[in-house]
Order: C-alpha cells, then structure tokens, then sequence
C-alpha cells in the first residue's frame, strides 16, 4: 500500500484584545482552532468612574497568550497574524515608550 504524501498545513494567528482580558486563537488553513488560549489584563479605578490600563501589561498578556497557543507549531507555518485592540490606544513619546493620559501622569 502506497502511502500519500500530506501538505503541511498552514496556521493563522487571531488576537483580541478586549476590556479584562487579551485572546488568542490559532487556526488552520480549514478554518479549525487549533489552540485558544486567554490572559487577564489588570484594571485600575483610582477614582469613580475613571479607569486605567498599563500598557505594558497589554502586551505582556499579548505575547503570553501567543507563545501559548503556537507551542509544538513550526512557526514557518504561520502565514497571517490578525489583531483586534477596538478600544486600546497607547500614546507614545519620540523614543516610542509609552506615554501616560491620566490626571497624575503616572
């Protein structure tokens, strides 16, 4: 019996940033999640109704969840990165390093 040789399968990386939490998912090329993986992401309310968000924490939930969901994948395999962050902005100064937009300017 002759054995057929199978194509690689290709892998697409979807990212969601939303409101308490960062998301990942990868998918392949059939449109099948592969792996899902999620991180909270810390809020700070220092007065009623204002809150707040570190960047820095953003992105570290960003690349946890990634380095998740792509274990044991041939990362040449990965042919597309989506990313959705509807609701994240971060100011950045001249040296690209995050600015702050709040009353104290921590």
């Amino acid at each position: 019996m002759q054995s057929e040789k199978q194509d690689p399968v290709n892998y697409y990386v979807g990212i969601d940033v939303g409101t308490a939490s960062v998301r990942a998912a990868l998918v392949d090329q059939f449109g099948m999640i592969v792996a899902h993986a999620d991180q909270p992401i810390q809020i700070w309310e220092p007065q009623p109704d204002h809150y707040e968000q570190s960047s820095d924490d953003i992105w570290a939930a960003c690349c946890t969840v990634t380095k998740k969901i792509i274990q044991g994948v041939d990362v040449a395999r990965i042919r597309g990165l989506g990313f959705d962050a509807t609701c994240s902005l971060v100011v950045v100064d001249k040296q690209f390093q995050p600015l702050a937009v709040n009353y104290e300017g921590k």
